[in-house]
């Protein structure tokens, strides 16, 4: 009975295993699995370079936004003169998380002002833009 097993598994040729067989069409599993290790590093470099770069846009984003404000707030000082508050918001504009400080100090020049606006936002970044005036 031992012995028949071993002759018919004698009879039979051995399978190459892991590699392809002369002839034959598709891919091993070793061929198979380095194509998936390839890529999912591949998959994994491109969904954190992604992350990175929408993270970067929309800081960005939040600063431009800061620095078209700080222009209207400070477009509105030179037109109207200084605010009667050193601080606010810009819910009137449409973005109540973002909001301004003034501060005027005299310059070394007599009669001249340095005016600072600084706009912040909720992360705690801020953008701050200068001028002279008389």
């Amino acid at each position: 009975m031992f012995r028949a097993g071993v002759e018919e598994f004698l009879r039979f040729p051995r399978r190459n295993r892991g590699l392809a067989q002369p002839g034959a069409r598709g891919f091993t599993f070793l061929e198979v699995m380095v194509a998936l290790a390839i890529l999912s590093g591949v998959v994994v470099t491109v969904a954190t370079t992604l992350n990175y770069h929408l993270n970067t846009i929309g800081r960005l984003r939040k600063t431009e936004y800061a620095a078209m404000l700080a222009r209207v707030k400070m477009e509105e000082i030179n037109i109207s003169g200084p605010p009667t508050v050193a601080q606010g918001d810009f819910t009137a504009y449409g973005h109540p998380e973002y909001n301004w400080a003034y501060v005027s100090e005299d310059f070394m020049i007599k009669g001249v002002k340095k005016v600072h606006v600084t706009v912040t936002w909720d992360s705690g970044q801020g953008y701050t833009i200068e001028t002279y005036r008389r």
